[in-house]
């Protein structure tokens, strides 16, 4: 395994890398009682325990690649739910295992197999997008951001990159089709848990409609993909009862969207199943509202039963939202995003090129309570892009978004099974849906929007392979 001067080669780490297991064996030993030495030595316990905790899930990357997807899709459980102004153990421990299994999986394919990384454009656009932002850095620093809250903020968008390991991990339909089950299990399981944080604000004396309207306004971007994605792959199924199971899930997940009260992804939703409706063939349009029907049954039944005497206060909250939006520019909310976009358009002005860097706070008159408010949050993903890394890096991003966009449309007609047609138009048009929200909120940078966009570029990729392999074996 060494080589003439026992010096390992990149050939002895591919020997390596194949017989991991033995290694990791000697490793571990090695490995862990320096790190737990370490932990009692040095009293850092909040950075050397979330790496011991963190690394053997890092190494499955190596190891079993699809046992590190699953574990890293359950752990999203908690990540769509964690976050906040102060850096828990599990956001460390979290960020080691995303970030470090995003680095191992890049040294090891461009080191030591020596795979190509990049296939297209698409690919080299967003690493030179992340290598390029590492210099915004200097730009935050300038502007008086606290370093630690730019890297927080750049590992955390960094994860879209997932996207990578994931179309290398996923190779045949049956493996698309088992991961979306699970996926949508684990999408089930998140909204469960907001849905019993809900019961228990509501359970609470929560009197004015109001306090109920701010309850709990995440992960909206999560739920109306997997709404989009369950109704496209539920007409996308020969056995009746797969199509009936597919159907009650994404009843749950539009009942979790709603739950959010988030008006721009309802309306986003409702004009994707119109589309769907107008689209599909007249015999199934019948067929659609039906399961219109169900869903809309599952969300009324769903709302009385848990919210009991709440439920005439959550039903006058979701009409005061629908009916603020067709006020239109009177609506104060929208008011005040103008308030604010005409402020960050101010500093866009004065630092077009490099931007402001990330996380940087600006302050702008709130006209909701007449006061100042200073904020980091901006409601408008183009304007973040373009108040932070500046015009050049913004095309940059851009351009990869159209460029997979684009991709969808081209192999859409090229698909040759139910499964990748589905998988594709439902990339398509979640790529659409998020086009259409990040104008209201940043939602390609946000926790469950950066994972939707990554596992929607990697869907993209996977129905290219699939559809090549297919034509290769033909040929």
């Amino acid at each position: 395994m060494l080589g003439k001067d026992n010096i390992f080669s990149y050939k002895d780490l591919l020997a390596a890398d194949k017989n991991f297991n033995k290694l990791s064996f000697v490793a571990f030993i090695i490995l862990i009682p320096t790190l737990i030495g370490l932990v009692i030595l040095s009293e850092m316990y909040l950075i050397l325990l979330p790496v011991l905790i963190a690394l053997p899930f890092v190494l499955m990357i190596i190891v079993k690649p699809k046992a590190w997807l699953y574990t890293m899709t359950a752990s999203l459980m908690i990540f769509f739910h964690a976050g906040g102004e102060d850096v828990g153990v599990l956001d460390v421990v979290l960020g080691i295992f995303y970030v470090g299994s995003l680095a191992v999986y890049f040294v090891r394919k461009s080191l030591i197999v020596k795979e190509k990384i990049m296939l297209n454009i698409g690919d080299w656009a967003i690493l030179t997008f992340f290598t390029l932002l590492l210099f915004n850095f200097v730009i935050a620093v300038a502007n008086d951001v606290e370093p630690i809250n730019w890297l927080r903020e750049y590992l955390l968008i960094i994860n879209l990159l997932m996207y990578f390991p994931v179309r290398d991990i996923l190779k045949t339909e049956n493996d698309v089709n088992k991961f979306l089950l699970f996926f949508a299990i684990i999408i089930i399981l998140t909204g469960t848990y907001q849905i019993i944080e809900y019961y228990r604000k509501i359970s609470t004396n929560i009197v004015y409609a109001y306090e109920l309207k701010k309850s709990l306004t995440i992960n909206q971007t999560l739920y109306t993909a997997a709404s989009i994605i369950g109704f496209i792959f539920a007409f996308s199924q020969k056995n009746k009862w797969r199509e009936f199971i597919i159907v009650g899930m994404t009843a749950l997940y539009v009942v979790f969207l709603i739950s959010t009260f988030s008006r721009t992804f309802w309306l986003v939703l409702g004009l994707a199943f119109l589309l769907m409706f107008f689209l599909l063939p007249a015999k199934k349009k019948v067929t659609f509202l039906t399961y219109l029907g169900v869903i809309s049954s599952v969300v009324i039944l769903g709302a009385f039963l848990l919210m009991k005497d709440k439920a005439d206060i959550a039903l006058s909250v979701a009409f005061e939202r629908l009916e603020s939006t067709s006020a239109g520019r009177k609506d104060v909310s929208l008011i005040a995003r103008f308030k604010e976009w005409e402020k960050l358009t101010y500093h866009i002005k004065q630092n077009p090129l490099g931007g402001n860097g990330l996380t940087k706070v600006f302050t702008f008159h709130f006209p909701i309570n007449s006061r100042a408010r200073h904020t980091h949050i901006i409601h408008n993903g183009y304007i973040w892009l373009l108040y932070r890394t500046g015009i050049p890096m913004t095309l940059l991003f851009l351009f990869f978004l159209f460029y997979y966009t684009i991709k969808a449309i081209n192999l859409i007609p090229k698909s040759q099974s139910l499964t990748q047609r589905a998988l594709l138009i439902a990339a398509l048009s979640v790529f659409l849906a998020l086009y259409i929200v990040n104008l209201t909120s940043s939602q390609f940078f946000y926790r469950d929007g950066i994972f939707v966009t990554s596992m929607t570029i990697a869907f993209i990729c996977i129905g290219e392979k699939l559809i090549l392999s297919k034509n290769t074996r033909t040929e």
